[in-house]
């Protein structure tokens, strides 16, 4: 759904070549196939219920297919942030495109029925902290409890005998280069030479306190091909972040949903943010996943004293409290998502 829904930025991304795969590279062919659906079909949408995106749930509405959302991946969200969004969105109502904002908030009260929209049959969620975002719901509505998609990875790779190495692992975000500043038409927090200048040196930092290596778990939606050595040498992985974290004696990271796997193997973990960050979205984020964690934020361009005994330290308390409001519940299944999912389809829908 890419192009139909981001054309701008589809013009400069590389679309996955996966089997079975259609592509619909404008919004009418989109909303011709969906609304032809039948009630054979069942619909997984994980498109976001947003003024411009209506016109999915319209031709969902005109075809005979149930859908669900996915509710199954969310991170705690700081009150901060919350209000640092109220605050974007007031100062968008007086600037120049007040009034179409106005209009888009207006219609979006309008109850979903009367837009031609049904309602959601399934919502599939992670913890019980998941359910963050707003979608048409009603009573009808069935929350199916699963676990996050990091999970289903755990699942594969938590059997598989390893012993420990002494090696950190930092979860990549692709941080200053992500496409989705792109896409939003978004500021990154920080410019590229000096966020990979500042990891170096706290890197240095950890191998030179601890012993460990510092080894790089990319994110699945980085791109360092053609690009300066960001890293100064140090081994990247990619698709390999469970195993990595698995063998690990510490991960560090920022907020990813990939600390996951730091959570579900008992990894201690340094939390990084950075002064450029202060007062910007990520700074929240960091602060508010560290606080489920049982941690603090370190700075990692200013220079502070580090309890290292304390930061390799894990709280069970915390980690099972993060668990179960966003990774998995204690009474979900143990199977992977998609075949609980089945599972639940084949009883009719």
């Amino acid at each position: 759904m890419t192009p139909a829904l981001y054309s701008r930025y589809s013009r400069s991304y590389s679309m996955p070549d996966y089997h079975g795969l259609s592509i619909f590279d404008d919004r009418q062919q989109a909303y011709e196939r969906l609304s032809d659906l039948t009630g054979s079909d069942f619909v997984v949408n994980f498109v976001s219920y947003f003024f411009e995106n209506l016109w999915v749930y319209s031709a969902l509405g005109r075809s005979s297919a149930a859908y669900g959302v996915f509710f199954a991946n969310s991170i705690p969200v700081a009150r901060e942030f919350r209000n640092l969004r109220k605050w974007e969105v007031l100062k968008d109502m007086v600037s120049m495109r007040s009034t179409t904002l106005l209009l888009k908030r207006a219609y979006m009260r309008i109850p979903f029925r009367f837009l031609g929209i049904r309602p959601v049959s399934f919502i599939f969620a992670g913890g019980s902290e998941c359910m963050q975002y707003h979608y048409p719901v009603s009573k009808e509505t069935e929350v199916l409890w699963i676990h996050a998609l990091d999970y289903d990875i755990y699942l594969e790779e938590k059997n598989r005998q390893c012993p420990e190495r002494d090696i950190a692992v930092f979860i990549d975000e692709f941080l200053p280069l992500h496409h989705e500043y792109d896409m939003f038409n978004l500021d990154p927090p920080i410019e590229a030479e000096r966020y990979f200048t500042i990891l170096d040196r706290f890197f240095e930092s950890v191998e030179k306190r601890t012993g460990y290596e510092v080894v790089i778990a990319e994110c699945p939606e980085a791109n360092y091909e053609g690009a300066p050595d960001y890293f100064r040498g140090r081994k990247r992985f990619k698709g390999q972040t469970a195993a990595l974290v698995h063998e690990s004696k510490l991960v560090l990271g920022h907020y990813s949903t990939a600390l996951n796997f730091a959570n579900l193997f008992r990894k201690p973990v340094i939390f990084m943010s950075c002064s450029d960050f202060r007062k910007k979205a990520v700074e929240y984020h960091i602060q508010e996943m560290a606080r489920w964690f049982g941690k603090s934020p370190i700075f990692i361009d200013e220079t502070q004293n580090i309890d290292w005994g304390s930061e390799l330290k894990v709280s069970d308390k915390h980690y099972d409290d993060y668990r179960n409001s966003y990774i998995k519940t204690e009474h979900s299944q143990d199977l992977p998502f998609w075949q609980i999912v089945a599972n639940r389809l084949k009883k009719g829908f």
